[in-house]
């Protein structure tokens, strides 16, 4: 069909993990693709895949999404907007609404991780040649100068610390669904329950799942998968780890594809 009908020039059948190493610029190396519904951890070595050691998590994209709304359910005034007292709506309508909403902020690119710390501005106030300004009789004009500069500094010094005030809260307005949201750094723990199962456990709208199924985070299975391989493989492995799916195209700075 595909050199008779298509007339390509040729044509192969891979596995989507060596697939996605490959167009990695790899051979070797870990493929951690994350999905709607879970996670598929395989190891590749010299582009074989290491068929024993494929390992899988039962939480995926939509968990993340579903945790995250839960969070932004103890934002009053995200809840007020979204549903007003005088017409409120019932939880799981909300639950739906803020599930939507976590889809758009990711979507937007408006969830990574939040960056901290501040430039240090060195007090510099140059050299003063005091000679010279003693014989022209101007001290002062140089010492009201110098007052100005530095309560201008001390100005300066106070809206640096309130714009980087601001910054932390890292607060955002988004519209959705024809609504104004102020939306603070929350919006950035979306990924949380991949690096801790524990947190989805019992939350609204998440699928019920055996105990035993949310223990291990992603790390550590990564790890796990990566020492069910033979010795001489790991360090080849290791030098490969490449994440997959549509969370890492829309995060940034959480994980690497």
């Amino acid at each position: 069909m595909f050199f008779e009908h298509f007339n390509v020039p040729g044509f192969g059948v891979m596995e989507r993990p060596m697939a996605q190493l490959y167009a990695g610029n790899s051979l070797s190396g870990v493929v951690v693709d994350i999905g709607d519904y879970g996670i598929d951890i395989t190891p590749i070595y010299e582009g074989f895949i290491v068929r024993h050691a494929i390992m899988q998590m039962p939480l995926g994209l939509k968990d993340c999404e579903i945790y995250l709304a839960n969070l932004l359910r103890s934002n009053r005034n995200i809840v007020n907007v979204l549903s007003p007292p005088e017409s409120p709506l019932d939880p799981e309508n909300l639950t739906g609404r803020l599930v939507e909403l976590v889809q758009q902020l990711w979507r937007d690119d408006h969830i990574k991780i939040p960056s901290n710390g501040g430039t240090v501005i060195p007090d510099d106030e140059g050299v003063t040649d005091i000679a010279a300004i003693v014989v022209a009789g101007k001290e002062k004009a140089v010492i009201e100068s110098g007052m100005r500069r530095k309560a201008t500094a001390r100005a300066t010094a106070a809206e640096l610390a309130r714009a980087r005030e601001i910054e932390d809260l890292d607060l955002i307005t988004v519209q959705f669904a024809g609504l104004s949201l102020t939306i603070g750094k929350e919006r950035h723990r979306m990924c949380e329950p991949l690096f801790d199962p524990r947190l989805i456990r019992g939350l609204s709208g998440i699928t019920p799942r055996d105990s035993e199924e949310l223990v291990h985070p992603l790390q550590e299975l990564v790890a796990q998968a990566v020492r069910l391989t033979d010795m001489d493989q790991r360090n080849s492995i290791w030098g490969g780890l490449l994440v997959t799916g549509d969370i890492t195209r829309c995060i940034k700075g959480t994980l690497v594809r």
